[in-house]
């Protein structure tokens, strides 16, 4: 509980009670049932309400500065007719969904193929920088094809 609560309690219980003299009985009715110790628990209960809703708002601008990105893509022409009236959070999970689908699958140079060796008979080499140089411009051809940039290092 507040400090500030927890005083204006304290002051409440010390203060003296007087009612106003006069009134009409729904008043009278009124200043016996709200006493200023009910207005201290409905003080309580307003600023723990805005602390909830201050923690709402954080987290829901939190949200939209993490997902803006969907509302551009959306609107760039990159998800236009996908989206069009979806939630963000639906959009990003189908679009996670589709990239998480995607299988990259290629064939690897042949170690074995003439291209890597030199030399005849007992004297051939295998060159690992031919292979290797081979092995990288695969990997980054079947990125392009499948639309995933690959950097091989």
């Amino acid at each position: 509980m507040d400090k500030g609560i927890e005083a204006f309690r304290e002051a409440v219980r010390r203060a003296p009670l007087t009612k106003p003299e006069g009134l009409s009985p729904e008043w009278q009715a009124y200043f016996d049932a709200v006493t200023p110790l009910h207005v201290a628990e409905l003080i309580a209960a307003l600023e723990q309400a805005q602390s909830e809703r201050d923690k709402f708002n954080f987290a829901h601008k939190e949200w939209n500065d993490k997902t803006e990105w969907v509302q551009k893509e959306s609107t760039s022409g990159r998800f236009r007719f996908q989206v069009l009236g979806r939630h963000r959070a639906d959009v990003m999970t189908r679009h996670i969904d589709e990239l998480e689908a995607r299988t990259l699958s290629f064939a690897l140079p042949d170690p074995s193929s003439k291209a890597f060796w030199g030399g005849n008979g007992k004297n051939e080499t295998f060159y690992p920088s031919t292979y290797k140089l081979w092995l990288k411009e695969a990997i980054e051809r079947a990125g392009i094809i499948a639309g995933v940039k690959i950097e091989v290092i």
